[in-house]
């Protein structure tokens, strides 16, 4: 599902798309229909006032082909001299209306337009001023760059925290004053937008040492608008025929990023922690540190998941593996007939959960636990091998005319942004149902009806799908492993805690959890999904999968929910799956520190905490990189 995304402000390019369309719109109203628009409002419809209205469509028109041109360049200069051109315009343009409107020239409908018009003006604005969230960050173009923020954080006593593609929650990535608005005195926040690039690649043993700013895919919500999948880690590997063996969900992150909370994919098969080689990292004590596999092997193991506390990344060397496709299904149905034994131990006929994420290359499971519903949607996939292409999918290796030709795994059908405007619509609806007084009442009373009718109707069992049968698909690898990057955060804004427990425990956790689901209904369930997923074990000693195989608990929440669910929702679930010794990951929600699963519980499910807090103490001995937030766990 896709992760979180706390600051997706508005893209430059998308204002000016919707300001084009716009201004081409209302400039051959104005220029056609000045006169009867004049008389509309009640205004003097005379020769000098028809001519202004002729001009100013003209300059409508205009302006808007200048936006819909300007959209297509990667220049924000040029992008925000337009908008910059168009707020001037359209404040005298308001400024003119208030006049009128102050002069009573205009009937009602003119006082109307006027107010509308000025408000609008005013929302445009306050976007704008919102729009450039580069503002706030220190752009980091270098490796002196990072040399020069930190040392200059050292001499001034400043804290220092780095923004990836903002996917944790928020007081994870940034200083104790962040605001997307105000840039602190005393803090600084990086952003490696213009750091991503491959400084070494080494043909022989194939590995490339990647700067940590390189995304490794396209990031839609990137403010600085440079995160395109020409410029992503992915791509670059693509093009030399390389890979990595295994992606999250999504790939929006950046490449440090994904790696400090101990992001991982679906597979205790294959893991990105197996492509790591080395890091490079600037410590608090502003001096180049370097650790691999086979050099400072300690040092290597505690930085790998860090959440950026020993130090500002620079870059990291992959060993990558050579590219592959994929070949996949996602089934749909309910939990008891899945071809799984989700509850059990498993048979000849229906292999255990644990059995299945054992044996699959790469899987993910969504539970939709709600009385009523109780269905299952299992994705999964292996590499392709040769006898897997044949005429339907072109195999690569044949004549040039026969290129592979993918069919891509569909998250949500063709009619992605319908089915995403919708869900987003109806879920902002239900999390808000206390807001709504009577009708906020007869609806919630109802609420366990409306879900169960909503969601059958779209979370459909195989055998009713058109056609029926589970969904197949074949794809590049880096196209359909992150199966989540189909979904838009600003649509589905998604929020959970993610615990990871003992794959052993599988069967135990899962009929831990339906018990409780079915003991305290929507309380439990909640409207949403319940996520599974695989991971292998780890070197890295703060990774929630050190030294173990497990199975990944994601309870999910929708983020316009009324609420908050690290008081009101999630608690449930870290009091219920604690004695199955559960690690959370690190970019989501945590439990409280001073909690019984907070400090003192975590220290005890990693063996080698101690030895982290030492190395970051030893590391930043002035705690440039401790906020109040990462304080309470690891000071």
């Amino acid at each position: 599902m896709a992760a979180l995304s706390q600051h997706s402000p508005m893209q430059v390019r998308t204002v000016l798309i919707l300001d084009g369309i716009l201004t081409i719109v209302l400039g051959p109203l104005f220029f056609f229909f000045g006169r009867n628009i004049l008389q509309f409002l009640g205004s003097p419809a005379g020769d000098d006032a028809l001519v202004l209205m002729r001009l100013y469509g003209g300059m409508l028109v205009m302006n808007g082909i200048f936006f819909l041109g300007s959209a297509n360049t990667t220049d924000n200069a040029v992008r925000k001299s337009f908008l910059y051109g168009s707020l001037v315009v359209d404040g005298i343009s308001a400024c003119v209306l208030a006049y009128a409107a102050y002069t009573g020239v205009f009937n009602g409908w003119g006082y109307g337009g006027a107010a509308v018009f000025a408000t609008v003006w005013l929302l445009f604005l306050f976007a704008l001023l919102r729009l450039d969230e580069l503002k706030v960050f220190t752009i980091i173009a270098s490796e002196d760059d990072i040399l020069a923020a930190v040392n200059q954080a050292r001499t001034k006593k400043m804290q220092v925290r780095v923004r990836g593609s903002a996917h944790s929650v928020d007081k994870a990535i940034f200083t104790d004053k962040f605001k997307t608005w105000l840039k602190a005195g005393n803090e600084m926040n990086l952003y490696m937008s213009d750091y991503d690039e491959i400084v070494a690649v080494d043909p022989k043993t194939r590995r490339v040492e990647v700067q940590a700013g390189c995304h490794l895919g396209a990031d839609p919500f990137d403010p600085a608008q440079k995160a395109i999948w020409e410029r992503s880690l992915l791509y670059k590997l693509d093009a030399m025929g390389w890979a990595l063996p295994d992606l999250g969900g999504i790939t929006h992150q950046t490449v440090a990023g994904f790696l400090m909370t101990g992001s991982s994919g679906g597979s205790v098969k294959y893991s990105i922690d197996d492509a790591i080689y080395a890091f490079r990292f600037i410590d608090g004590n502003g001096e180049i540190q370097t650790a691999s596999r086979d050099r400072n092997i300690d040092l290597f193991n505690a930085v790998g998941v860090s959440m950026g506390l020993l130090g500002v990344i620079s870059t990291v060397t992959f060993q990558c593996v050579p590219k592959y496709d994929i070949v996949g299904q996602e089934a749909t149905t309910y939990d008891t007939g899945a071809a799984i034994d989700l509850f059990g131990k498993g048979d000849k006929a229906r292999p255990s959960l644990q059995k299945f994420m054992t044996d699959t290359e790469y899987m993910r499971m969504m539970w939709w636990p709600q009385k009523g519903v109780r269905k299952a949607v299992v994705w999964q996939a292996r590499r392709m091998t040769r006898s897997d292409y044949n005429k339907e999918t072109n195999p690569p290796n044949g004549p040039g005319k026969n290129p592979f030709k993918p069919k891509p795994y569909l998250e949500l059908g063709e009619n992605t942004l319908l089915a995403e405007i919708g869900a987003s619509l109806f879920y902002t609806l239900i999390g808000n149902l206390s807001k709504l007084g009577a009708l906020g009442r007869f609806l919630n009373k109802h609420l366990s009806w409306i879900l169960t009718k909503v969601l059958n109707l779209f979370v459909v069992n195989d055998a009713d799908a058109k056609p029926p049968g589970p969904q197949k698909f074949w794809d590049h690898y880096y196209n359909s492993l992150p199966m989540d990057n189909q979904m838009r955060d600003n649509l589905m804004p998604t929020e959970f805690t993610e615990l990871w427990i003992p794959i052993e425990k599988t069967e135990a956790v899962m009929n831990a959890l339906l018990q409780h689901y079915e003991k305290n209904g929507l309380s439990a369930t909640g409207t949403y999904a319940c996520e599974i997923y695989a991971a292998k074990r780890s070197r890295f000693w703060l990774s929630p999968a050190y030294n173990q195989n497990v199975v990944r608990i994601d309870v999910f929440w929708f983020a316009r929910n009324a609420g908050n669910p690290a008081k009101t929702f999630y608690p449930q679930f870290w009091k219920l799956l604690k004695p199955f010794g559960f690690r959370p990951h690190w970019g989501k929600f945590l439990p409280p520190a001073d909690s019984d699963t907070g400090r003192e519980y975590m220290r005890q499910q990693y063996p080698r905490w101690d030895d982290f807090v030492k190395l970051r103490r030893k590391h930043d001995p002035q705690n440039l990189f401790l906020t109040r937030y990462w304080r309470d766990y690891f000071a």
